[in-house]
Formats: C-alpha cells, sequence, structure tokens
C-alpha cells in the first residue's frame, strides 16, 4: 500500500490522466453501454414516456370535454333558473291578479247582500207601518162604532152626562194615539 501512495505522489498528473489502456477499455465500455442504452433502453423509455404523454393528452381532452360539458349544463342551469325566476314572477302576478278579483267579487257580493238586506229591511218596515195603519184604522172604526152607540144610548139620557161621555172618548182617543206613537218609536 505504501507503494501506491508512493507512485502517485511521485507524478501529480497522473492521478487525473488515465493510462492508455484504462482510457481504451473505459472508453469502449462507455460506447458498448451507450449502444445498449440507445438500442434497448431509450426505445422502452419513449415508448413509456410516448404512451404516458398520450395518456395525459387523453386525459386533458376529456378534461375539456368534461369542462365544456359542465359549461354547458351551467348554461342550461342558469337558463333554467332564468326561466323559473320569470315564471314565478308571472305566477306571483297572476296570484296577485287572481287575489284581487275574489276580493272585488267578494266586497260585490256583501254590498249586494247589504243593499238586499237594507230592501227587505225598509220592505219588513214599510209592512209593519202598513199593518199599524190597518190596525189604527180598526181601532178607531172600533171607537167610533162604541162611541156612536155610547151617543145614541147617551141620547136618552141628560146633557151633562153626554158631555161626559164625550169627554171619556177624547181622552181614551188621546191616550190611545199616545200609546201608538210610543210603539212606533
Amino acid at each position: 500500500m505504501d507503494k501506491i501512495f508512493s507512485e502517485t505522489q511521485t507524478n501529480g498528473t497522473d492521478i487525473f490522466l488515465p493510462k492508455l489502456p484504462e482510457l481504451f477499455w473505459s472508453l469502449l465500455v462507455i460506447i458498448i453501454l451507450a449502444i445498449l442504452f440507445y438500442k434497448y433502453v431509450l426505445p422502452h423509455l419513449n415508448k413509456t414516456l410516448d404512451k404516458r404523454g398520450e395518456k395525459i393528452e387523453g386525459q386533458i381532452r376529456d378534461a375539456t370535454a368534461m369542462n365544456q360539458a359542465a359549461q354547458t349544463a351551467k348554461a342550461e342551469y342558469e337558463k333554467r333558473l332564468s326561466l323559473a325566476g320569470s315564471e314565478t314572477r308571472v305566477l306571483k302576478q297572476t296570484a296577485k291578479k287572481d287575489a284581487d278579483f275574489i276580493i272585488n267579487e267578494a266586497k260585490a257580493k256583501a254590498a249586494e247582500n247589504t243593499s238586499k238586506a237594507l230592501e227587505a229591511a225598509q220592505k219588513t218596515i214599510q209592512a209593519n207601518k202598513m199593518a199599524a195603519f190597518v190596525a189604527l184604522k180598526k181601532d178607531i172604526g172600533v171607537l167610533a162604532s162604541d162611541f156612536a152607540s155610547q151617543i145614541v144610548q147617551e141620547k136618552v139620557k141628560p146633557n151633562y152626562e153626554q158631555l161626559k161621555s164625550i169627554d171619556l172618548f177624547l181622552d181614551n182617543l188621546e191616550k190611545n194615539n199616545l200609546a201608538e206613537k210610543e210603539s212606533y218609536k
């Protein structure tokens, strides 16, 4: 071992430059390895890289196609969303118009029913007035016939009693008129 160190120390440039036969065999091995690499390894490596490149390109095409499909679906979704929004607005407006129509119709029916009820009440009041008038006429007729019979009976009696019966009849008539007026209020 000392010999190895001693030979290398004598000439400092010999370490970096190999001898010619070593250089020849080293170069021959490198050339053979390069030829084998280019002939067997490199084609296989290129084939693998080409397959991988094609696979990546296919994935890019698929991704582009999926992106296009997604864009189309998004545009279709936005279009449908817009249509749904406009349909919703139309439905709201239609519902509001229908509600207004129903409310106005209900108000008209209520007004019509109120006017019918008012007419019926006025007819009832008129009928009650007529019935009261007929009853009053009947009572006046009865009173007049009673008065006439009292007068006939009183003709036979003295004058003082005739005056008393007339006063009594007039008092009764006033009481009946007051009672009837009170009943109308």
